[in-house]
């Protein structure tokens, strides 16, 4: 980039970069000291990271403050000889080394979760490539999308994951990241190779557009946008190139069209590439018009206009599409120009690269800001720039910014452009600071310190899982009850995986205490029905089976929908629970009630009074309850088998003790206990054929049983009624 009339600077580099050290330190601080629901979620990272990195960070930012110029460009000039230092024919093969490096590092320290965005839906959704086999199915799937191209890169590439390296589907998306990670540092090396810089100055921009926030996108993160990213900071680059005529228009128009497939956002480089176009022409009418404040006048009509599809589309469309400039909801105070939306859009640009951008403010007057908009690549990539934070400040992200940094930093390759032009363009051609190289250099290694708690933290299962925590509770009351239980839900299955079952009941626990969505409590259900039912709080279940109760048997109806036999499974499945718990008191009045409702499978309510009632005791009134239990045609397990039995067998109820036996045999689950009672009943009741059927089966089963004498004593009393 040659130097154009440049901006002078308000304060020396020496000093500003000092302060931006000094500041950036003091905040780090600061916010290590606020609650971790404060919204500095850009910066306080330090309160979830373990005392190794929070003392290893504070102690660079020192080093960085005290680190005389003469020092730093010394060190500046060395990385800068040795990534661009060597021969010219080996130089390509030495990059392509160090992007292997690199990748290998982004592995090393890859996000420990999938809490580090939305992950997860998308290893939900590739579970759908299984009964996709072919190309032309996958591609289906990808049109239905937002996201075809990225759809067809990460399911193809889990397929063959799965089936050539058997490889889980997580453990692919993270590769693919780290891959993308490599392809970003190799292309960033070959960019910088062609510019003719001094090697610190070289350095300088390597460390800004490497080490800023969106380089968490590239340590295994599990989620579309590396790619995305990669492919919008390419087309910005080949865009440049092809102002200078280095390249033809073909270049950019594909990188455009490949970044809008891999995600539609990409949409928003459209302004930009239009512009770029018409910039190459040689119509003296045209440049005029291109000019900065015209361009200005086109992006302020293009805002008005935007605003006024938004608006006539309803007020459905614009609350799901953009942050609300007035809320609709009176308990949802989050709107455009609201505190906490103003807060989170600084957030994002602390994370990008917050020193560097304060660095820029602290250093840069605009007096030359006159010459700055007839230089084409300016006003590129002011317009790429503005039209990203555009959609950045403008755009719905569902659930929260904090949550879905991903997109906003995905965004952020105009801005990191352009504040390397500004630089760069402000080297001072007058000499007005001769240390500027430097002076870079500090702020970019400020801003690549400031980021390493951030990669650390997501590198921590642990601090990952406290930051994520903090987050539901900070966004709560903005982001909705459904979107924060579905934080914890998503924490849930996190624990479930790691197979910490207490952990994933307490997430969705804290998932139903914030929505009443039916879904969380099945959830509960199936993570109770494998754990100790002594660990469960009795007040949880009953919490559990009220909502069934209610979805169920309050909302029964006589064309119920699909998902109704579902939740009535789950609602006799979390009475059986509460049954096994103990709490026979509690569960009878949702069984006698489901009866009275009329809701379908009553047997099953049946088996549960039953039960309650043998518990209780009260043997002769289970018997009766039991009498109505299809034992043959419900799906009952072995220790309900078991019960009915033994109620059947005290009842001298020969024939239906009979049909039990029967189906526990078959079933495989018929104790020594209930075949010997069984056996004593028949020898009783003269059952001499059904006894003697179930003697030869507790012989096979039991060959050694414990209670040899008794059982022969029983065959002869059945064969002694037969002589009779």
């Amino acid at each position: 980039m040659n130097a154009i009339a440049p901006a002078s600077f308000r304060m020396p580099g020496s000093v500003s970069s000092r302060l931006v050290c000094g500041w950036s330190l003091a905040f780090l601080i600061v916010a290590m000291n606020l609650p971790e629901t404060s919204r500095l979620w850009g910066a306080n990272h330090l309160l979830f990271t373990s005392p190794w990195v929070t003392t290893s960070t504070i102690s660079l930012l020192v080093i960085l403050l005290l680190l005389p110029f003469n020092r730093l460009a010394l060190a500046g000039e060395w990385i800068g000889e040795a990534l661009w230092g060597v021969e010219k024919r080996k130089k390509i093969g030495f990059h392509l080394l160090v992007a292997v490096v690199c990748s290998s590092v982004f592995w090393t320290f890859r996000s420990s979760t999938f809490l580090l965005g939305d992950g997860q839906v998308l290893i939900n959704d590739a579970a759908v490539v299984k009964s996709r086999t072919t190309i032309f199915e996958i591609l289906d799937l990808a049109l239905q999308t937002r996201n075809p191209l990225s759809t067809i890169i990460y399911f193809l590439a889990s397929q063959a994951g799965q089936t050539f390296l058997n490889l889980e589907r997580d453990v692919v998306f993270q590769l693919l990241s780290c891959i993308a990670g490599g392809v970003y540092v190799f292309v960033l090396l070959r960019v910088l190779d062609s510019f003719a810089a001094s090697p610190i100055l070289k350095s300088s921009l390597f460390f800004l557009l490497v080490g800023n926030g969106a380089l968490a996108l590239f340590f295994g993160y599990v989620e579309y946008y590396p790619f995305f990213f990669l492919s919008s900071f390419a087309y910005a680059v080949a865009t440049i190139r092809m102002l200078k005529f280095e390249t033809t228009l073909l270049v950019p128009f594909l990188l455009f069209v490949l970044t809008v497939l891999l995600h539609f956002t990409g949409i928003v480089l459209l302004p930009s590439l239009m512009y770029a176009v018409l910039a190459r022409t040689k119509s003296n009418v045209v440049r005029k018009i291109l000019q900065l404040k015209w361009v200005g006048s086109g992006i302020l009509g293009s805002v008005v206009c935007l605003a006024a599809i938004l608006y006539l589309s309803g007020e459905y469309q614009l609350r799901n599409y953009v942050v609300p400039v007035v809320s609709l909801d009176v308990r949802n105070t989050y709107t455009l120009f609201s505190g906490e939306h103003l807060l989170d859009v600084l957030n994002a640009l602390w994370l990008l690269a917050g020193p560097v951008f304060l660095g820029l403010l602290l250093m840069i007057r605009w007096k030359g800001i006159r010459e700055l908009p007839g230089d084409r690549r300016f006003v590129f990539l002011f317009l790429l720039a503005f039209y990203q934070q555009l959609f950045v400040f403008l755009g719905n992200t569902d659930i929260g910014f904090a949550r879905d940094w991903d997109v906003m930093l995905s965004m952020g390759s105009g801005v990191l452009l352009l504040v390397s032009f500004l630089f760069t363009e402000g080297t001072g051609s007058d000499g007005s600071d001769r240390l500027f190289p430097q002076v870079l250099l500090r702020l970019s290694l400020i801003m690549v310190t400031t980021t390493i708690p951030w990669i650390a933290v997501n590198a921590s299962e642990r601090s990952s899982i406290k930051r994520f925590e903090a987050l539901l509770e900070m966004d709560k009351e903005f982001v909705g009850d459904y979107r924060t239980a579905y934080g914890y839900e998503m924490l849930s299955i996190l624990h479930r995986e790691r197979g910490r079952t207490s952990m994933e009941l307490e997430a969705l626990h804290r998932a139903i205490e914030t929505s009443n969505n039916i879904r969380f409590y099945e959830n509960a259900i199936i993570a109770i029905n494998r754990s100790r039912l002594d660990e469960i709080d009795s007040s949880f279940l009953i919490q559990i089976v009220q909502r069934f109760h209610q979805e169920v048997v309050d909302g029964w109806r006589q064309e119920p929908s699909a998902y109704y036999w579902d939740h009535l499974n789950m609602y006799y499945v979390s009475l059986r629970l509460l049954r096994e718990k103990g709490n026979c008191a509690e569960a009878l009045p949702f069984y006698h009630k489901a009866l009275e409702k009329g809701i379908p499978h009553a047997g099953y309510a049946w088996l549960g009074i039953g039960q309650c009632l043998e518990e209780q005791g009260k043997w002769e009134e289970a018997y009766k309850a039991f009498r109505h239990v299809a034992v043959d045609s419900l799906d009952i397990v072995g220790r309900d088998l078991e019960s009915i039995g033994r109620v059947f067998v005290k009842a001298n109820d020969v024939v239906r003790a009979g049909r039990v036996v029967d189906r526990a045999l078959a079933e495989g689950v018929a104790s020594e206990e209930l075949l010997l009672e069984f056996l004593q009943l028949s020898a009783k009741m003269g059952n001499r054929t059904g006894g003697l059927a179930v003697l030869s089966d507790y012989r096979r089963m039991f060959p050694d049983g414990r209670l040899k004498d008794r059982v022969a004593m029983l065959e002869r009393q059945l064969l002694g009624k037969v002589g009779r």
